[in-house]
């Protein structure tokens, strides 16, 4: 049996943000994450996979950036390079996992990354809650 790409296995995503529409700032998020990698062999394994991959997904969304000037990179040590922290993680994150003992196992966090940054409300966004998922 062929093994699917990470891609191509079902999964969907929903965030529900809280945005204020004049600064822009959003709030603490909650997630649903539901996810089809094939067969799982350590669900609690995949769920901290999955919710660590949400985190460093937001991560780099709301705060990561490396900053240059004219002639060089600006952001060379972790003191200038601002990451998330505890107070910067998501109120929840909830996640299904959906078991296919019949297909092998794929990738497992590598999607959840992707689509938050493709996604996350910015100050030009109408509604602060969105869903999306992996493409068909």
């Amino acid at each position: 049996m062929r093994s699917p790409s990470a891609t191509a296995r079902p999964w969907r995503f929903v965030a529900q943000v809280e945005v204020d529409r004049a600064s822009g700032a959003s709030g603490r998020a909650k997630f649903w994450v539901a996810h089809d990698c094939g067969l799982i062999i350590n669900p609690e394994i995949l769920r901290t996979t999955i919710e660590g991959n949400v985190v460093q997904g937001l991560s780099r969304t709301l705060f990561e950036e490396v900053r240059f000037d004219r002639d060089s990179v600006l952001s060379v040590d972790w003191a200038s390079y601002r990451s998330s922290t505890w107070g910067d993680a998501p109120e929840s994150i909830e996640i299904v996992l959906i078991n296919h003992p019949e297909i092998a196992p794929s990738g497992a966090g590598e999607p959840t990354i992707r689509v938050i940054r493709a996604r996350w409300p910015t100050r030009s966004s109408t509604p602060p809650a969105f869903a999306c998922g992996a493409p068909r």
